[in-house]
């Protein structure tokens, strides 16, 4: 929760501030399910981590290690919703070209939000948004160890077996490297 308390204050910070800056915060979290706004408690079907209860968007995920989770803190009003969800899947498209995953892989919005790569989804979107600023974001599932999650859960209304990670359908990357890439998109420094 405490990554939901800092993304809380910058929200306030920037609703009160226009000219405070946007953040883009990068993390991994420890093992945990989230239940958005339109989940359901029955899409868990093991209570093996603990549950949270978030205002954002979607259904039911998992996050824990091997994945890596993007909140981008930001005014979208210029965007609008559909814009701001678009704007994000659009830089996770080039992140992973820029990563050398082939264009020919990548699709969006195959089954419901998200990014998928040879038909799997790796990357998942969540948002919330207070007075026009954003927080919550993506999460993008790098290695296999996020199966451990998912398979006792219906992910984002999904089969378990339909999410995956970019070291099953790609090739494995650290999430370090991953956020420096994803910030050089925005010409962000560390």
């Amino acid at each position: 929760m405490a990554a939901y308390r800092i993304q809380q204050r910058l929200v306030e910070e920037k609703i009160n501030n226009p000219c405070y800056p946007d953040f883009i915060l990068g993390l991994s979290h420890h093992p945990c399910f989230t239940v958005g706004r339109m989940g359901e408690i029955s899409d868990i079907k093991s209570w093996d981590f603990p549950v949270y209860f978030t205002d954002r968007g979607g259904k039911v995920t998992y996050h824990g290690p091997g994945q890596l989770v993007i909140y981008m803190i930001m005014n979208i009003k210029p965007l609008g919703v559909k814009g701001y969800l678009d704007f994000l899947e659009k830089n996770i498209v080039r992140l992973l070209t820029r990563l050398g995953v082939p264009d020919n892989a990548i699709a969006t919005n195959l089954r419901g939000r998200g990014i998928w790569v040879n038909g799997k989804k790796v990357c998942s979107l969540g948002i919330g948004i207070r007075k026009w600023i954003s927080y919550h974001g993506v999460s993008i599932n790098l290695d296999k160890r996020v199966h451990e999650g998912f398979k006792v859960i219906v992910p984002c209304g999904l089969q378990s077996e339909e999410i995956s990670s970019l070291q099953e359908v790609y090739r494995a990357f650290s999430p370090r490297f991953v956020f420096y890439k994803f910030k050089e998109l925005f010409n962000v420094g560390s």
